[in-house]
């Protein structure tokens, strides 16, 4: 089955996204105490099976994960990824402190989780809300590894929402991906919501 949004749907979706990447900005500033850059270049809809040659075409193979359960008018799940390095990077700068470069302590996981609650709750949280959608968003959860195992493959009909994130920290450049996983039935539902959304606007 196939998902496909008009040029004007993908100009107001990338909108409202930059709106969330905003709202993310703000309260990274502050964890960070310093001003933290964020913008999206690009947000691409692909087939789920495509997403793990699109994230390797931009990112290493070996990636750090923050997995968010998205429950409600749509569901799926919102996974917010960065090469490994740069994770580590960003624990650097939140923790103003020497990471080695092999293993994350508890304290650094729990930076990494706070960073990736901020972003995808900042981000659907501004969707939601401009789209009039009703979901609850789970606790984080961290995982490290290959692409591949990460981003798995579900549903045949499960589509990929890639938004690619570039962070500039003080001293750092850092990219990263909010990529939200869903079957075509919730993704047609957020094509819906966005139709009804751009009418508005026209109106």
């Amino acid at each position: 089955m196939t998902f496909e949004l008009t040029p004007l749907e993908q100009d107001a979706l990338t909108e409202i996204f930059n709106l969330g990447i905003g709202r993310a900005a703000s309260a990274l500033n502050k964890m960070v105490e310093d001003e933290v850059i964020l913008r999206v270049p690009e947000v691409v809809i692909i087939p789920h099976h495509r997403a793990t040659e699109y994230i390797q075409n931009h990112v290493d193979d070996k990636i750090t994960a923050i997995r968010q359960r998205v429950e409600g008018d749509f569901s799926g799940n919102a996974i917010l990824l960065f090469p490994k390095s740069n994770s580590l990077q960003l624990v650097r700068t939140l923790l103003k402190d020497q990471v080695p470069l092999d293993s994350l302590t508890e304290l650094e996981q729990e930076a990494l989780l706070e960073v990736g609650n901020v972003m995808l709750n900042a981000c659907f949280g501004t969707v939601t809300n401009l789209l009039q959608l009703n979901i609850t968003i789970s606790l984080p959860e961290l995982e490290q590894g290959k692409v591949n195992d990460i981003v798995k493959l579900g549903s045949k009909d499960a589509w990929a929402l890639m938004l690619q994130v570039h962070f500039s920290l003080p001293n750092k450049d850092i990219e990263g991906f909010v990529s939200f996983i869903a079957d075509v039935i919730s993704m047609q539902h957020l094509k819906s919501s966005l139709v009804r959304f751009v009418n508005q606007i026209g109106s």
